[in-house]
């Protein structure tokens, strides 16, 4: 799997295609990091827990009380704050 993902990098780089790339942890060992095109990566790769903070703040949401905040809850939320983060500081047009 790591094979594919450093193949498929080069061959971005190679093409000159001039594209992000955003991925999962699965982008965070050390040999896709290391591999040639890894500049520029972008992932994601959350803390594996479920912090007691975090689902209280969740289920103090209105509508959210009896929610099941689950392991992968707080993956989810840092992806798209981290999302959003860009898109605040780049913008949303694809140009």
């Amino acid at each position: 799997m790591q094979a594919d993902k450093c193949a498929y990098l080069k061959q971005i780089k190679d093409l000159a295609l001039g594209i992000p790339v955003v991925g999962s942890d699965g982008f965070s060992g050390k040999e896709v990091t290391g591999s040639p095109g890894a500049d520029g990566v972008m992932y994601t790769a959350g803390k594996i827990n479920n912090p007691k903070e975090f689902t209280q703040k969740i289920k103090a949401l209105p509508g959210r009380e009896n929610l099941a905040v689950n392991i992968v809850a707080p993956i989810g939320y840092d992806t798209i704050m981290a999302f959003a983060k860009v898109m605040k500081s780049v913008g949303t047009n694809a140009d």
